[in-house]
């Protein structure tokens, strides 16, 4: 086992122990997607490139496969194909990704693949849906692999019999990106490019809990400034602060959306029903009274939102992280610990790990 100081030192070592040997090799997706985390965190395609040895034009290509990846993964997908859409090991990210080094591909969807990793289109989102779907769909049903989109030929072929409702409308013009094509909202103009900045001290404290980037949509304004407090406070140098905020954070939104849900009405309905029951077998001067302020305590939410049947998340690989994160020690009861145990100690390694097992959550929660 290998032990390192901080964890920026570990990067090089994650890096090395999934692209370098065969052991825990890395799909596609998996990779790409921790290449936009380290972006996400504030460093420069460049930084990261010098940092751990990789090719900026490998980083700029695995940024494309993340976007490309999200954005199927945010299609409304028939139950099967989405199944397994979001599940990195089953779908073919390299043959979807093949379809877009074209420049027929891109002519085809309408999207240019900017130097800054981001997927920009020229036309309606919609548009760009309709065939987008399809070819996802295809993908993920195996009807087309690396194999049958081998050349730039054999794809212009494969987009050409698409039929006329699957075709982007080129006349429909219009702009989005990677980014507003999950949010549905404006995409901001590209940022000018910066000099890449010297890459900072490994005892900076690192970078925020939660990425820069990520989108919260929430209307309710304590759970905004949550989310933005957590975005700038580093975990390594104030794991006590980050450990309650989060805390917070998971109660409150979910508070909210149960509430906007009708759950937290039907989940009172229930605390008095079990009062009511209770009561029955008790004398008078016994009986349970019920509390006046009474809510949802976090328990009881997060096992509400990790009840499948009931369909609140609409994602069921979300679920199944939800409910793991429910039973494992570490990860919610630390959470609980932080708040009122006065000998444990989160750190920094625990509360982002605790980070990355709900990140799917919270996007759901929080859109």
């Amino acid at each position: 086992m290998l032990l390192a100081p901080s964890r920026e030192a570990a990067y090089p070592l994650i890096i090395a122990r999934h692209t370098d040997t065969q052991i825990v090799k890395w799909e596609p997706a998996m990779q790409a997607h921790f290449y936009s985390n380290l972006i996400a965190a504030g460093l420069t395609i460049e930084e990261v490139a010098e940092r751990f040895g990789i090719r900026v034009a490998d980083i700029k290509e695995a940024l494309h496969s993340h976007n490309l990846y999200r954005m199927a993964c945010r299609l409304d997908l028939p139950a099967d194909v989405a199944d397994i859409v979001q599940d990195p090991r089953q779908f073919n990210l390299t043959t979807l990704k093949r379809v877009f080094e074209t420049p027929a591909g891109r002519a085809f969807f309408g999207i240019d693949m900017s130097s800054d990793g981001i997927i920009r289109g020229t036309i309606k989102a919609e548009e760009f849906k309709k065939g987008f779907t399809r070819l996802v769909t295809d993908i993920a049903r195996k009807k087309e692999d690396s194999r049958t989109l081998n050349s730039q030929k054999e794809i212009e072929k494969y987009l050409d019999r698409f039929k006329s409702s699957e075709k982007p409308d080129k006349l429909a013009k219009g702009q989005f990106d990677s980014g507003s094509f999950e949010t549905n909202e404006v995409p901001k103009p590209p940022s000018p490019q910066k000099k890449s900045k010297k890459p900072r001290s490994s005892n900076t404290g690192g970078v925020g809990l939660i990425p820069a980037s990520f989108p919260c949509r929430s209307q309710n304004d304590r759970v905004k400034k949550l989310v933005k407090e957590l975005k700038s406070l580093s975990p390594s140098r104030f794991p006590n602060s980050c450990a309650l905020a989060l805390r917070c954070l998971l109660e409150i939104s979910a508070y909210c959306f149960l509430e906007a849900k009708g759950e937290v009405k039907a989940l009172h309905a229930e605390y008095l029903a079990d009062i009511q029951k209770k009561n029955s077998t008790r004398l008078p001067e016994r009986h349970i009274k019920a509390e006046p302020d009474w809510s949802p305590n976090l328990n009881a939410m997060m096992h509400r939102l990790g009840d499948a049947q009931r369909k609140l998340l609409s994602n069921h690989h979300t679920v199944k992280a939800l409910n793991k994160v429910i039973q494992e020690e570490q990860e919610l009861f630390g959470l609980n610990l932080s708040t009122h145990n006065t000998t444990y100690h989160p750190t920094d390694a625990r509360l982002r790990a605790t980070w990355q097992n709900l990140q799917e959550y919270f996007r759901e929660i929080l859109a």
